[in-house]
């Protein structure tokens, strides 16, 4: 197993250089929401980071930034939710701009279990 390719730490050159051994990248999408009082609001993005970044090192696909503000339904302090036709407008933004790249295997890893944020990125 390989370092995984994390887009974040990347420089242009790097991503242009990987762009020209895979053509898959990996989009991990969290939210930033409540999980009870024993776990950090950033679980989900953990989560599909690292479940990103375990694919990245298997397969050699890169690893672009985590969509971090989507739309979890939660309410409890420290939530933050972006209304459905917004992270569905990102989210094709976001899409459309890697395939312009030349990206053409463009994975969404979804950190959040919840049926809401699954439907607001296909929306």
């Amino acid at each position: 197993m390989s370092q995984p390719l994390l887009w974040d730490h990347m420089t242009v050159e790097q991503i242009g250089q990987a762009l020209l051994s895979t053509q898959t990248v990996l989009i991990p999408c969290g939210c930033v929401e409540q999980h009870g009082y024993h776990l950090p609001t950033r679980t989900d993005c953990y989560t599909a980071e690292a479940i990103s970044a375990g694919a990245s090192a298997r397969t050699g696909a890169i690893v672009a930034p985590t969509v971090a503000y989507t739309y979890s339904g939660g309410e409890l302090p420290g939530t933050i939710n972006i209304s459905t036709p917004v992270v569905s407008l990102l989210v094709s933004e976001i899409l459309r701009d890697l395939s312009r790249q030349g990206w053409r295997n463009l994975v969404l890893v979804l950190g959040h279990g919840g049926t809401e944020n699954e439907q607001a990125m296909y929306a």
